[in-house]
């Protein structure tokens, strides 16, 4: 009788580790990133006093990169780079200040981090009104 009390005395000890063990461990489930999107070359030509706007959707929260990566034929022109909020509504883009370079060159970079998915928009602008000719321009944008 004393083996089979010692025997149950074991396995008591033995499930009580095991629930101990599982109670305490933690499972981490990993965030999943969403893929990293580029959209197709934002192209156009900007003229005095002139602005052009590029709207798109980032799908999911994360980092979004703004590249002017050609301005022609005045690549140390400076002109102006944001990144704002679309309203699809008005076809307005809603600029923050703090998202934005009114003396961008060729090979400016901005970048901003949405919480959420948000219908957004990149404007190339006339930032100081003294674009002398025609200037063609390309941006790339990355997003979630």
């Amino acid at each position: 009788m004393r083996g089979s009390v010692l025997r149950h005395v074991f396995v008591f000890v033995l499930v009580g580790l095991t629930a101990t063990a599982c109670s305490s461990s933690t499972i981490v489930m990993p965030t999943p990133t969403p893929p990293s999107v580029t959209e197709p070359p934002f192209t156009g030509t900007l003229t005095l006093n002139g602005a052009v706007t590029y709207a798109f959707v980032a799908a999911a929260a994360g980092t979004v990169t703004v590249s002017l990566t050609s301005l022609t034929p005045d690549s140390t022109l400076l002109v102006g780079l944001s990144l704002g909020v679309w309203n699809a509504t008005s076809g307005t883009c809603s600029v923050n200040n703090t998202i934005q370079n009114t003396s961008a060159t060729q090979g400016t970079v901005l970048s901003a981090l949405t919480t959420v998915a948000s219908n957004l928009c990149v404007q190339v602008f006339d930032a100081h009104g003294d674009v002398p000719t025609a200037e063609t321009f390309t941006v790339i944008i990355v997003h979630p």
